[in-house]
């Protein structure tokens, strides 16, 4: 709504222009150029009023970090010889905007450091430590979303070997199977 009245004020200079044209015998190429530019405006116009009040949904902004994640995981492989890091506080250079490691309505304070990372001071789990991208299962997750806050939002994110992200509603086995293993699944119950 805050472009409408901007836009609308642009449609009526446009027409303004259009008039002042034809009557200085800019004739019809000065009618075009500023009938041009009304259309463009009023275009401009609706697009602003359709759109008006559309918010993304909630797992927009967490499945975009996650991609920012999956591409600096996939640089850092290679500048390592294929190699993903050690610990995931590793990666921190490489995608390094706090907010690429928490989630949707999370308390965890934004992480500053690959330290803090590793600290666990973000809202993911890291499954790929020191392995070679290439040895990893394609259907197997390198990063997921912790639990809890799979259980709170009722899906989880994975990213996967080759740098895809999917969103998994309902969450399935195979990845409660990890996070068992990593003894997060209590959180899960």
């Amino acid at each position: 709504m805050l472009l409408a009245i901007p836009l609308l004020a642009l449609v009526m200079l446009a027409l303004w222009m259009a008039a002042v044209l034809v009557k200085r015998r800019w004739g019809f190429p000065g009618l075009c150029v500023a009938g041009g530019v009304a259309v463009l405006t009023a275009g401009a116009l609706v697009w602003d009023l359709a759109h008006m009040g559309h918010q993304p949904p909630s797992w927009y902004m967490p499945l975009q970090n996650m991609k920012q994640i999956a591409i600096g995981l996939i640089m850092y492989a290679d500048d390592n010889d294929r190699y993903l890091p050690q610990t995931f506080g590793t990666l921190f250079p490489y995608a390094s905007e706090g907010e690429f490691y928490l989630s949707e309505g999370s308390t965890t304070r934004r992480p500053r450091s690959g330290l803090e990372v590793d600290e666990g001071q973000c809202d993911l789990l890291y499954f790929g430590a020191g392995r070679r991208i290439e040895e990893c299962a394609m259907d197997e997750p390198l990063v997921t979303t912790k639990p809890i806050f799979a259980k709170k939002a009722g899906y989880a994110f994975a990213m996967y070997p080759d740098g895809h992200v999917e969103l998994h509603r309902p969450v399935p086995e195979s990845i409660k199977a990890l996070w068992q293993q990593r003894g997060e699944g209590q959180q899960i119950q």
